[in-house]
């Protein structure tokens, strides 16, 4: 979940208000749009499973004046590709309203993707076929601008549009004004970034990390077993991600179940939590009435708790430390209750451990982080540009724009197919550059031959060398 290690999500400052709440209207309910002080944003979280994108109506001057006109989510399973999505989006009628009023344009858009982005471009590694480019779908759906962002980055601009009952203080520490930020975040995998002032205003930088794929450090006897029984299970090295997240909650529930002698009911409860869908899931909700279950959850937030308590000495983040991703909300009981596991593995940091206790932890509720750094991120684009107009790809009429939507998909394929030939070249030449080396001398030399022989030919017919 995220870019290389250290790359960097580059930032814009914006004004102060960008970190005031984002105000929603009625679905569909537009203002002024057509006017030179409003605009339209894009804002899109793209995981591996769903696709989350809204239309937004902003001015370029105060986030606060941001609108969501349309907020939907789609099912990555149902989609060959991204674009086809997209189009789906762009059909829907409020969208479509308020971007026939926009001048069949719109004028910014950023998308969080679940994966390391190259120049506004990405291909999902685990979903075939799934290739977005930005400069393609500025062209195809007559965007202004379109940038990708690192997904986990995404959720680190989100904390700037945060406000109060958006979080939950597990430990209220000295804040210190323009010091670091950290967040990390266990969902379905284990995300970590930090954010460093960038100016003199109030705008932060984000860095996108790999921390989650740092090792695995056990901490006592059963986290050593459960680390030898790991790398037996995956045949290899064992990252943090894999004990922390939620396919680490059912690990650590495996783990415990394959040295437990079960009874005839713990059997059963354990067959059927392991035929449901979501297993990290059931085992969570089961735990209650299943001692096995409370037994995971207990050995999993321990772990993360530990791994909340190192991102917090790396980065010594005064500035708060956010814990964000589906797990922590659903699991906020058991997490900041007085002596939880969480907290004990979090303070115990040996001589450090008043480091840590100075610093603010809060657990984010939010389920829409990601979509709403992504927003802030929009924002900042359409702030940046606000003197130099984005170009604007405008569909004069709605038959053409129309037309042009139904080819977007068609042209996306077709570009897709192309840039995987185009790959397939360059690979096939890099892995084979002695054999194609080989053929290009061959055809020169034959070439020049051909060359010579005709030369000659017409010299003797000329009577030149008689």
């Amino acid at each position: 979940m995220g870019q290389e290690d250290g790359a960097l999500e580059s930032v814009v400052s914006a004004p102060k208000e960008m970190s005031k709440s984002v105000s929603k209207s009625e679905e569909g309910e537009l203002f002024q749009i057509g006017t030179s002080q409003k605009y339209l944003i894009i804002a899109g979280d793209i995981g591996g499973t769903n696709c989350r994108l809204q239309l937004v109506q902003s001015s370029a001057d105060s986030l606060e004046d941001s609108r969501i006109l349309c907020r939907r989510k789609y099912d990555n399973d149902k989609y060959k590709l991204f674009s086809d999505a997209l189009c789906e989006f762009f059909a829907d009628p409020v969208v479509m309203a308020a971007v026939d009023a926009n001048h069949g344009h719109t004028d910014v858009a950023c998308l969080a993707v679940a994966g390391p982005v190259d120049n506004d471009h990405i291909n999902f590694t685990n979903r075939e076929g799934w290739i977005i480019d930005g400069r393609d779908l500025e062209q195809s759906f007559g965007i202004g601008r379109v940038s990708l962002i690192n997904d986990f980055a995404a959720n680190g601009h989100g904390i700037e549009a945060l406000h109060e009952n958006d979080i939950v203080t597990i430990q209220h520490g000295e804040k210190l004004p323009g010091a670091p930020i950290a967040l990390v975040g266990a969902g379905t995998g284990l995300g970590e970034c930090y954010l460093t002032k960038a100016r003199d205003d109030d705008s932060y930088q984000v860095f996108a990390t790999e921390g989650g794929h740092t090792d695995f450090a056990p901490r006592n006897d059963i986290e050593t077993e459960l680390l030898v029984w790991m790398r037996e299970k995956v045949k290899g090295r064992v990252s943090v991600e894999r004990i922390v997240s939620g396919r680490g909650l059912q690990n650590v529930y495996e783990f415990l179940a394959h040295r437990t002698q079960m009874d005839d009911m713990q059997l059963e409860t354990h067959k059927r939590i392991m035929s449901q869908t979501d297993i990290p899931f059931a085992i969570s909700s089961s735990r209650f009435d299943y001692s096995l279950a409370m037994q995971a959850v207990q050995m999993f937030l321990s772990a993360y708790g530990s791994e909340v308590g190192n991102v917090a000495l790396k980065y010594l983040p005064r500035g708060g430390l956010y814990i964000a991703g589906g797990i922590a909300p659903k699991l906020l009981d058991a997490i900041s209750e007085t002596g939880s596991g969480f907290m004990v593995a979090l303070y115990d940091k040996g001589r450090l451990r008043s480091r840590i206790e100075n610093i603010p932890i809060y657990v984010v509720t939010l389920e829409d982080l990601g979509l709403r750094g992504a927003h802030v991120m929009a924002f900042r684009l359409l702030h940046a540009a606000h003197a130099a107009p984005l170009p604007v790809l405008e569909f004069r009429t709605t038959s053409l724009r129309t037309a042009a939507m139904k080819t977007a998909s068609v042209g996306a394929k077709i570009g897709s197919a192309l840039k995987r030939t185009n790959r397939a070249f360059l690979d096939s030449f890099s892995d084979y550059s002695v054999f194609w080396a080989l053929g290009i001398s061959i055809t020169t030399s034959a070439g020049f031959a051909m060359l010579i022989t005709a030369q000659f030919t017409k010299l003797v017919r000329e009577g030149s060398l008689r």
